[in-house]
């Protein structure tokens, strides 16, 4: 498997196949399905947020009376 590294000094490539050490070469390719693992779930719980304040969004615009204008209470909060 080739695996790509970028670092502020440029990017580095590598062929984990290629590693002779068998337990080195195992470490690897589990780090490598963890890290894979975490940018999926990262993925959905981004798009599980955005799901859920689309739906607080919209129901909240159906709630006119709980509806505050910022302004007139910070200057009530003022007085």
């Amino acid at each position: 498997m080739i695996v790509s590294i970028n670092t502020k000094e440029g990017e580095t490539t590598f062929e984990t196949n290629n590693i002779d050490s068998i337990d080195t070469k195992n470490k690897v390719h589990v780090i490598i399905q963890k890290v894979a693992n975490i940018e999926i779930i990262n993925e959905a719980l981004t798009f599980a947020g955005q799901v859920h304040r689309t739906a607080l969004e919209e129901l909240l615009k159906s709630c006119s009376d709980a509806q505050i204008d910022v302004n007139k209470s910070n200057q009530k909060a003022a007085d």
